[in-house]
């Protein structure tokens, strides 16, 4: 199967760390152009510097992608760099922040108001493309209740619906939208490889439980996404692909 992925000129809003540059290296090596931006300025420097290693060209910026106006022009201005724009992926969020007015604001303004204008910013280069698609990555958090912060569990919920009514007011415009919902991803840097490190009966009481004995790693999601992308994947638009292993109870995607 060809996933024609080559030649793409993707923005990955959220793309220093995690899954968000894990994203970023399977289009590197599909050899794709980047804009990645991130909030802490060493942490897109080193990002930058290993996405450089494909020999393409990618773009790295310090961004609060909180600050809506400047999410806005940052796009603008990595898609005028890149000379157009196909994909955009909206992966930044607030993890872990806490069930109170700060928290709350800090996650709607960062995982969901920063990530739906960068999107609408970026519709407007995506209409010259022939490959459009912009995909959300929201969370098993968003369809299911139970483990991760409350503003988390709901800006993800909100997502995953914005998802689906963007993908129906742009269907006439050859923009697919879609998002995805990792469930617990192993990411050695991350805080499952820090908890398989700190609590290993905890690390594996918790990844057994999954009807696969095992945690999605970070080639599931950069699959997935690819997949998305690709010209394979061009009649799946308004989809939330789960991506847990079957450890979600929700029949709905």
């Amino acid at each position: 199967m060809k996933l024609h992925l080559e030649g793409l000129k993707v923005a990955i809003a959220g793309g220093t760390r995690g899954i968000g540059l894990a994203i970023g290296h399977m289009f590197a090596r599909e050899n794709c152009q980047l804009a990645i931006c991130g909030q802490d300025s060493l942490t897109v420097s080193v990002a930058l510097s290993e996405l450089k290693r494909h020999g393409n060209k990618i773009r790295g910026d310090t961004l609060d992608i909180s600050d809506t106006e400047k999410c806005r022009d940052w796009v603008k201005s990595a898609a005028e760099d890149l000379g157009g724009l196909d994909v955009f992926i909206g992966n930044a969020a607030a993890l872990s922040e806490a069930n109170n007015d700060p928290g709350w604001r800090r996650s709607v303004d960062v995982g969901l108001l920063g990530v739906i204008a960068g999107a609408d910013a970026a519709i407007a280069f995506l209409r010259n493309s022939t490959r459009p698609t912009i995909i959300f990555v929201a969370s098993t958090a968003g369809i299911e209740s139970g483990g991760q912060a409350l503003p988390y569990s709901a800006v993800k919920a909100a997502l995953i619906a914005h998802a689906k009514d963007l993908a129906i007011e742009l269907s006439n415009t050859g923009i697919r939208v879609n998002a995805i919902s990792p469930g617990m991803v192993y990411d050695k840097s991350g805080c499952w490889g820090q908890m398989e490190q700190t609590n290993p009966d905890y690390f594996s009481y918790v990844k057994n439980s999954n009807p696969m004995r095992r945690m999605a790693d970070l080639n599931d999601v950069t699959n997935a996404v690819a997949f998305l992308t690709s010209t394979e994947g061009s009649f799946i638009n308004g989809t939330n692909l789960v991506i847990d292993g079957g450890r979600s109870r929700s029949y709905s995607g």
